[in-house]
């Protein structure tokens, strides 16, 4: 015998199916967030050693001014 679901368990199931769509919509949002992260991660020893050099130049400039100064 073949029953008709009633309007309540149509509505339950177009909640459910809310529930899912927004659940995946978050677990996409999540998934763009870490691939942002993992290309930043893969880049940042690079930006490091650059930054690094820059202040060591910046660094040895204020020195070498200082030097000039007082000799």
């Amino acid at each position: 015998m073949a029953t008709t679901p009633s309007l309540q368990d149509t509505l339950d199931l177009r909640e459910q199916i809310a529930r899912i769509d927004k659940t995946q919509a978050d677990i996409q949002k999540t998934q763009a967030d870490l691939a942002k992260v993992k290309l930043e991660v893969k880049y940042y020893p690079g930006v490091l050693v650059f930054q690094g050099a820059a202040a060591l130049a910046a660094i040895l400039a204020a020195a070498a001014a200082i030097v000039k100064i007082f000799a």
